[in-house]
């Protein structure tokens, strides 16, 4: 369209969404630092300071050719794009941001609209110097995507790319595409095969001789995880097993809350004085987030859909030392806690939704990592919400990584392999 708005990005053989005029905010990239490979990155970004250097910015790719591709994925794969569109509204003193919102949508032949982001509580202030607070979608009539699916949405945005006023009002507009979990959840279970919470390890293929850096777990003594030696988690273990100052979120399916061996190192929310008085005592925008919370089904049950999450989050930092299941990376020792766990639950039982809310909610609460078991179901495909709440977390200092997968796939598989990485990407090792 003549007037220059795009809604994707050619990045960098496929296409992205993409907005004109928008100067992407600054990612910060380690300094010198590879992508992290495996366990061992995570545990080294628990324990390493690290320099950040001058950030690397995407060029604004112009491709007029957008509405075909979109077509043809419809065509293609069409539950890979969603029922509604994603706005950006541009800043107007003739009304106010919803209603601006509202009216795009209206113009799209789309429902009303709510924000991408919740209000913030106390934060807000950042997230509308951030511009979060301008980002709206609008579902698309239940009839007619019913009639068109894939191509009802397509057919939402091109009524405001091609209607003079309403894209006047818009900063960026793009389809909403399909999220997956990355991990399987058949071969993951609960991260303690067999366990039966008495803490006697089976299976075991080798026994592990002890030192003063070797936790007692039996899952770990009795080599069921021998995939640690893989990346070199002893000479880790040497230097730290974790502490409990630093906050490592899992965005996932959440975790087993009763768990034998996740009740230790939890992430605890001090401000929430009361868990279940239904107030939001410190003002976050969230009520009785105390550790953690469920944006998929905006609760406090932070349980999902599968046992994926429950499986990261005791990788990262199961209760190492106890005589109990599986050692964590970051556990802890010698009766020392581990890293805290922040719980995010974007595959719930309900919905799969709030990925962007879980990036800023990391922020917001002094998360230090963010760890990310998801993707998009399609290749080259990205959302600009999700990137700002990416560059918001990391303007914050949080270090976020994503999963590169499981499938051996060559394709760019966002967000994991974005080239404008706050520090890297995790894949999986090989171990015999």
């Amino acid at each position: 369209p003549g007037s220059g708005l795009l809604c994707c990005r050619l990045l960098p053989e496929g296409w992205q969404p993409i907005s004109t005029g928008r100067r992407r905010r600054g990612v910060p990239t380690p300094l010198k630092m590879r992508p992290l490979r495996g366990l061992t990155g995570l545990l080294a970004a628990l324990v390493v300071s690290v320099a950040f250097a001058e950030v690397r910015r995407l060029p604004h790719h112009s491709d007029h050719e957008f509405v075909p591709k979109l077509r043809t994925l419809a065509e293609q794969h069409p539950g890979h794009i969603l029922n509604h569109i994603i706005i950006k509204v541009k800043e107007s003193d003739a009304r106010t941001h919803h209603e601006t919102a509202n009216l795009i949508a209206s113009r799209a032949g789309a429902g009303r609209v709510r924000r991408v982001f919740r209000h913030g509580g106390k934060h807000e202030p950042k997230h509308e110097a951030a511009g979060l607070h301008r980002w709206y979608k609008a579902e698309v009539h239940e009839t007619a995507f019913a009639s068109r699916k894939a191509h009802a949405t397509i057919d939402s945005l091109e009524r405001v790319l091609n209607h003079s006023e309403a894209v006047g009002m818009v900063e960026h507009i793009e389809a909403a595409f399909a999220i997956r979990a990355i991990g399987s959840t058949a071969t993951a279970g609960n991260n303690h095969k067999n366990y039966n919470g008495n803490g006697d390890g089976k299976g075991g293929v080798r026994r592990r001789a002890a030192s003063s850096s070797t936790p007692n777990d039996p899952y770990y003594t009795d080599g069921d995880q021998a995939h640690y030696d893989a990346v070199g988690i002893d000479q880790a273990w040497g230097i730290t097993a974790g502490d409990s100052s630093v906050i490592v979120q899992v965005i996932d399916s959440g975790i087993d809350e009763d768990h034998p061996d996740l009740q230790i190192n939890k992430w605890v929310n001090t401000g929430e004085t009361d868990c279940s008085d239904g107030v939001d005592n410190d003002n976050n925008g969230y009520i009785d987030d105390c550790y953690g919370y469920n944006h998929a089904d905006d609760s406090t049950s932070l349980l999902g859909d599968g046992s994926h999450g429950t499986h990261c989050a005791g990788t990262i930092a199961a209760d190492s030392d106890n005589g109990l299941g599986v050692a964590g990376v970051a556990g802890g020792m010698d009766g020392v806690a581990g890293a805290s766990l922040m719980v995010s639950t974007v595959f719930g039982n309900d919905d799969t939704a709030g990925f962007e809310d879980a990036l800023v909610y990391g922020a917001d609460n002094g998360a230090h990592i963010s760890s990310n078991s998801w993707g998009y179901t399609s290749k080259d495909v990205f959302s600009d919400s999700t990137q700002e709440a990416i560059d918001y977390a990391a303007d914050a200092g949080v270090i976020v990584v994503f999963a590169a997968g499981n499938d051996a796939s060559t394709g760019n598989w966002y967000p994991g392999p974005d080239p404008d990485p706050t520090l890297g990407t995790l894949g999986p090792t090989s171990a015999t």
